[in-house]
């Protein structure tokens, strides 16, 4: 399974909600913080994840939705890619390790915005 924030969509009413939005957050220095979505409509914040493979490094230069994470949740493999915020980020820190077993909203990843990325007509 393949988590990625433009696939998938979580209803609010009447209005669609983006998947990711509800798990990123800027501090005060415009960093962008990811922690752990739903990655079941049945998940809770009992239920583990265990992180199988990072994609990526601290200090890396990502782009939305090159890959990012991998995880095991529930005997199946899903892994999530850098959300599509609009710029070219750099990789602060990683705030879990491979292997450790994380939960739902628990930190995941801090990303800075390098630049924001342009739009050709």
């Amino acid at each position: 399974m393949i988590v990625t924030e433009h696939e998938e969509q979580h209803e609010t009413g009447t209005e669609a909600q983006p998947f990711m939005s509800r798990y990123l957050s800027t501090d005060a220095e415009g960093n962008v913080s990811l922690r752990v979505p739903h990655l079941d409509s049945d998940m809770t914040e009992e239920d583990g994840v265990t992180i199988t493979a990072w994609d990526v490094n601290e200090g890396d230069s990502v782009y939305p939705h090159d890959w990012m994470v991998a995880f095991t949740f529930q005997g199946e493999e899903v892994s999530l890619t850098i959300p599509p915020i609009g710029a070219a980020l750099r990789v602060v820190r990683i705030e879990a390790t491979r292997g450790q077993i994380v939960h739902l909203h628990d930190p995941l990843i801090v990303l800075s915005i390098v630049e924001p990325l342009s739009v050709t007509a």
